[in-house]
């Protein structure tokens, strides 16, 4: 019998499989060959200088003489995986690299399995049924040093959870700014951030040195500084809840409003701390300020709120009666021994410090409130207000919701209309123009509807069936206009309809408050 042979594709694999070693032996990381093979090439434990990092992961080698046959066009390279492979390494721990390989500029591409499942299941969710699939991997995971520190730290993420279990994160870091404008811009902003909690941006040019907690850099490295990176440092907060009773006084000592409000710690400083209760819906929008020298301040505005139009409405009416000035009596309900002397306070409200409010704006909230009402839905107000489109959709239905009924006259009105070669029952409008163009007659037609809706704000409002009547005659351009539809071969063809002399009626039935003007309709 003649004796076994290896084969060309054995001597690639096992040809990448000792190169792959080598480079991350070179890195100072532990490869170890796996025996019996049960699918894995290696396991390789990732160590700093002789230190084990306590990271460990599977590698996967697809080795070839020329990878880039394996390169698509935007870059990525595209290879074929057994799904019973994709399957047997779902969740496994340490966690399965896929590792191309090439042999001859001996460098690669890798990527974890877990990812390329993620991908597929959004992608294909039926790709479990199959019996291979293409899976990319990106070019920018290379076997170079920043790739294979991405690959450490895709590791480390993967495994946060456990990492990170009852162990708190420090970040310690030393700042140099020279003395020209920019740096004192930012030189400020982090003044800023230490006295009062504020957001501040930090580039990386004047980062001198940054150092993580040790069971982090253990993990995940050394960090290192990029002159062109910024470093953001956000707001100290805080979860604990307290809840304040603001009583809203006159100029004369009378009560105005009552209102109980939740806070949060927002932005915590050396010398100053910002409550706010901007994590709820909420009629206004709350911040109080303490700083550590005494001053106690508040600001309040429907900027942010975030409110129905109902709560708005309450806002708007109990700023108006604050213009003139009054006070704010402010009570602690809930831990107040440790608010000490802030506890129970009163801050003056000078004059005009709430802006006059525009009473048109008013009207527009008091229709919102109404249609919430009777509706059942809620608007959520944001800081952009209501643009003109919803403020035209406001005032229709709430003229619905007061009669039920809308009437216009058509005197040259345009409109632009869409519809098929053969309209059918679908476009009851387009088939009701060509009827009226094949007989020379002004058109009509009438629709009724099971349900309908206005759309407000972003949030359907429901306004129950509805009756539409309309009819007017057809310009004779628009009856040319008409014969082209009709004619054509091609769907959708799209045209301008002008009407004149002509009533357009909708009748809302629900919403009715007298009978009913137009005929019975079969839907």
């Amino acid at each position: 019998m003649p004796n076994k042979r290896i084969t060309y594709q054995q001597k690639i694999g096992n040809k990448g499989q000792l190169q792959i070693a080598e480079m991350f032996t070179q890195y100072d990381w532990q490869p170890r060959p796996l025996s019996p093979d049960l699918g894995e090439d290696l396991i390789v434990d990732i160590y700093d200088n002789g230190v084990s990092a306590g990271l460990a992961f599977y590698v996967q080698i697809k080795s070839s003489e020329d990878i880039s046959k394996f390169q698509i066009k935007n870059g990525n390279f595209s290879y074929l995986l057994e799904v019973k492979d994709l399957m047997h390494w779902q969740d496994y721990l340490p966690p399965v690299f896929i590792l191309l390989w090439d042999t001859s500029k001996r460098y690669g591409h890798w990527i974890m399995a877990n990812e390329i499942i993620k991908e597929l299941d959004k992608e294909n969710p039926k790709w479990r049924k199959q019996n291979k699939v293409k899976v990319r991997l990106p070019s920018n995971n290379t076997t170079g040093d920043t790739g294979l520190k991405g690959l450490r730290k895709k590791l480390a993420w993967s495994q946060w959870d456990t990492i990170r279990s009852g162990k708190n994160l420090e970040m310690k870091f030393d700042l140099s700014f020279p003395n020209d404008p920019l740096a004192k811009i930012e030189e400020e902003g982090v003044r800023q951030f230490l006295a009062g909690g504020e957001t501040v941006t930090i580039s990386g040019k004047y980062i001198t040195k940054i150092q993580y907690s040790d069971w982090y850099e253990r993990k995940f490295g050394k960090p290192e500084i990029h002159p062109e990176g910024k470093l953001v440092l956000g707001p100290t907060k805080s979860e604990r809840v307290d809840k304040l009773r603001l009583t809203f006084l006159s100029l004369q000592g009378n009560i105005v409003k009552t209102q109980n409000i939740e806070i949060k710690a927002t932005r915590v400083g050396n010398e100053k701390i910002t409550f706010s209760n901007e994590h709820l819906p909420t009629p206004f929008l709350c911040n109080i300020s303490i700083e550590y020298t005494g001053l106690l301040s508040m600001t309040m505005s429907l900027k942010g709120s975030k409110t129905s139009a109902q709560e708005a409405l309450i806002a708007y009416d109990l700023f108006e009666k604050l213009r003139h000035g009054g006070r704010i009596r402010v009570e602690v309900l809930t831990n107040a021994q440790d608010w000490g002397e802030w506890g129970k306070n009163e801050i003056p409200i000078p004059e005009k410090s709430f802006p006059e409010l525009d009473k048109s704006f008013k009207k527009t909230l008091q229709k919102l409130s109404l249609i919430e009402q009777k509706t059942g839905v809620v608007f959520s107000l944001s800081d952009k207000g209501i643009d003109e489109k919803n403020w035209r959709i406001v005032n229709r239905v709430y003229e619905i919701i007061q009669n039920g009924r809308l009437e216009s006259t058509l005197k040259n009105n345009t409109f632009t209309l869409s519809g098929p070669s053969e309209p059918d029952a679908s476009n009851i409008l387009v088939s009701a123009l060509c009827q009226s163009h094949d007989e020379g007659k002004p058109f009509f037609f009438n629709i009724k509807e099971n349900e309908s809706w206005a759309d407000i704000l972003g949030v359907k409002v429901p306004l129950g069936p509805k009756k539409s009547h309309a009819n007017g005659s057809l310009t004779k351009k628009c009856v040319r206009s008409i014969a082209r539809l009709k004619n054509s071969t091609s769907s959708p063809q799209t045209i301008d309809i002008t009407v004149e002399n002509g009533n357009y009626i909708e009748e809302y039935l629900d919403w009715l408050t007298s009978p009913s003007e137009l005929p019975d309709i079969t839907t």
